[in-house]
């Protein structure tokens, strides 16, 4: 599984191994399926900028996020980060949840450490780089639990991973 971290401090430089997931859980981290995952959200920001009579142009002046940023949540509803929906909300002088269309996680992003994805290993609580996750299923002759469907196949879940790392890389570029 991956770690996310809710609190979108994305960057750091340390692995850490955990006591309980209770820790886990107080340093503001949450693990998520491939299911939830999205990199789209559904938005009324078309609707309150015609209803405001602001342009895209002018959005992006006011706010300093980009049109492309803003064209692409209205017309793909991709996710945008935090900040730009915050700065959104001010200038439309309108709630967060009144524009974008909050879910649970809704703005989580992948835990990084040294530019390099980061998992939780459920057995020993500890973080692991993706070189020790890889290198520990090749050693050790290992295959990945999935949790969304009971399934022990390495090969499905190999196919999951590659599609979300995928998406994950996409994410990551914007960011």
């Amino acid at each position: 599984m991956f770690i996310y971290n809710i609190m979108n401090y994305k960057y750091m430089n340390e692995l850490k191994k955990f006591d309980n997931i209770d820790e886990f859980e107080k340093m503001n981290f949450v693990l998520l399926s491939n299911d939830v995952i999205s990199n789209t959200i559904d938005n009324n920001l078309q609707k309150l900028l015609l209803a405001k009579r602001i342009t895209i142009s002018e959005l992006s002046r006011k706010t300093g996020v980009s049109k492309q940023v803003i064209s692409n949540s209205i017309v793909k509803n991709t996710k945008i980060d935090l900040d730009s929906a915050i700065k959104i909300s001010r200038v439309l002088k309108t709630p967060i949840e009144d524009i974008f269309m909050l879910k649970k996680n809704s703005w989580v992003d992948v835990y990084i450490v040294n530019g390099k994805t980061v998992y939780l290993n459920m057995k020993t609580l500890t973080m692991v780089s993706s070189e020790e996750k890889n290198m520990y299923i090749k050693t050790h002759k290992v295959k990945y639990y999935n949790p969304i469907d009971d399934s022990l196949s390495y090969r499905k879940l190999n196919e999951n991973y590659n599609e979300l790392f995928i998406k994950v890389g996409k994410r990551i570029e914007q960011l």
